[in-house]
């Protein structure tokens, strides 16, 4: 289904059609496309067949992100610039009860992918 939406957006072998591209990336994203999730991230980004929305396209980046897909990462790191942040998750007993504390920081893209292996998770600031 991503192909196929692939393949209306650039054109190939059928009519260039946005819409019927959006359609393909949404049903496949459904299906849990991860390439998919990261076109509809992009149409969003640019404004593409859809209303501009960097809060839409940051969603389907990190749907894109979760799912292991490695040019959904280099999108992030575009959104960081725009408001989104890492975060880690920091558990600490006191008194029997775990409360989680958070440290804030901005990463350039190339540390992205290590530090979320390493339990950071990203959070919008």
């Amino acid at each position: 289904m991503n192909k196929l939406g692939h393949l209306y957006c650039n054109g190939l072998g059928v009519d260039k059609d946005i819409q019927k591209a959006i359609e393909w990336y949404q049903k496949a994203a459904e299906k849990g496309n991860s390439a998919a999730m990261n076109n509809l991230g992009n149409m969003y980004y640019k404004g593409i067949g859809v209303t501009q929305d960097y809060d839409l396209a940051r969603e389907w980046y990190k749907k894109a992100a979760n799912k292991g897909h490695a040019p959904a990462w280099i999108a992030l790191d575009t959104c960081m610039k725009r408001g989104l942040v890492l975060k880690k998750i920091l558990k600490k007993p006191s008194s029997g009860i775990r409360r989680p504390q958070t440290k804030v920081m901005h990463l350039p893209c190339i540390a992205l992918e290590a530090y979320i292996k390493m339990g950071w998770v990203l959070k919008r600031y």
